[in-house]
């Protein structure tokens, strides 16, 4: 069975069974990569047990569902849904199976407390990072490490665009980064809430100006994702970034923008588009943020706003300009929700901006 270029095999007296249950996925439209990665490591554990032909016995689920000493309560609920899946499976085709509760899965009562870093914090943090000790563990963290947060800091780039930054993109003698749009590979297939995290948890509740909890909101959200049991969470935030594109109008508007308002009267800028599309996200269950800063148009760089959705990783999206990712001309300064686009005000009028090569 192929699975991103890798051969996968089973080798258990239940082989033919999970072929069947991932021939199956596959067929619904479900691209099933890593979750045929974590259900090959199951069947590898039945290898070494042994298993009463044609069953899955409470016992042995158990020992293979068995918390970890350092596994993280993510990663273990995701063992516990893959199993759980695939026993419901065979129960359908009439085979015994225990199936998992969800209640199995370690409790993660932690919450994500977002805060703004005071000049002095950001500075100590930069000479923290400075001062990185040579491992031989870690060769060339004491390099890197100081230009990561550097970029971080002074770029506005996201954690997983520093990452994906290659040698070839980055020309020291000009003092050029050369930042690539967002790839769209090997996202999830869905977003169970239990299986998010913190921070994740936090972009799907609702707030004063980002109305996901509104009936009139949940019931449009609900009716633009409907479809076919194959779909993912991008398919769903691309029908929802393409609702809002279409169906507001383009138009300044003098009041303070939220979600509802711009959905009763159909027009708004960019904020307005940007709150409404993070209510319609979060109502659809895709965690959502708004983003600010600047992006290029017709020869200049102008104030915008846009938003920063998560479907397995988080992905930009401008209903404005109906992009999802947006391009690489946003440039983000603040993240978030409406409140920290106030921290724009020292920002915006300070700023120098030199065009190298005019798209």
């Amino acid at each position: 069975m192929a699975n991103n270029d890798r051969e996968i095999r089973f080798q258990s007296t239940l082989a033919p069974l999970m072929e069947q249950f991932i021939e199956e996925k596959h067929a619904c439209g479900y691209r099933y990569h890593s979750s045929a990665r974590l259900l090959a490591s199951f069947d590898r554990f039945l290898a070494g047990e042994t298993l009463p032909p044609g069953e899955l016995p409470r016992p042995i689920i158990g020992k293979w569902l068995a918390k970890k000493p350092h596994e993280s309560a993510l990663n273990h609920q995701r063992r516990i849904s893959i199993v759980r899946q695939f026993a419901l499976f065979m129960c359908r085709l009439g085979y015994r199976a225990y199936v998992p509760d969800r209640s199995l899965a370690a409790k993660n009562h932690a919450e994500f407390s977002p805060s703004i870093l005071t000049q002095d914090e950001v500075e100590k943090i930069l000479q923290a990072v400075d001062h990185l000790p040579l491992t031989a563990r870690s060769p060339l963290r004491h390099l890197i490490m100081p230009e990561v947060f550097r970029l971080l800091y002074g770029c506005g780039f996201r954690l997983n665009e520093v990452l994906q930054l290659r040698v070839r993109d980055v020309d020291l003698n000009h003092g050029i980064l050369t930042v690539r749009r967002e790839r769209l590979e090997d996202l999830a297939e869905t977003l169970p809430e239990p299986e998010l995290t913190a921070l994740e948890r936090v972009y799907l509740r609702p707030e004063p100006l980002i109305q996901s909890d509104h009936e009139r909101i949940r019931s449009l959200a609900e009716s633009i994702v409907s479809g076919p049991p194959s779909q993912t969470p991008l398919d769903k935030a691309r029908r929802l970034m393409q609702w809002v594109h279409l169906h507001i109008e383009k138009r300044p508007v003098l009041s303070m923008p939220d979600a509802l308002s711009t959905l009763e009267n159909r027009m708004g800028d960019c904020n307005e588009h940007a709150m409404l599309l993070a209510a319609l996200a979060r109502a659809a269950g895709i965690p959502a943020r708004v983003e600010a800063g600047l992006v290029y148009l017709k020869g200049k760089f102008y104030y915008h706003a846009w938003n920063l959705l998560y479907v397995g990783r988080w992905v930009t999206a401008d209903a404005v300009f109906g992009q999802l990712p947006a391009d690489v001309t946003h440039l983000r300064f603040v993240t978030g929700s409406m409140q920290q686009q106030l921290n724009l005000a020292g920002v915006i009028g300070n700023l120098t901006i030199d065009i190298l090569d005019p798209l």
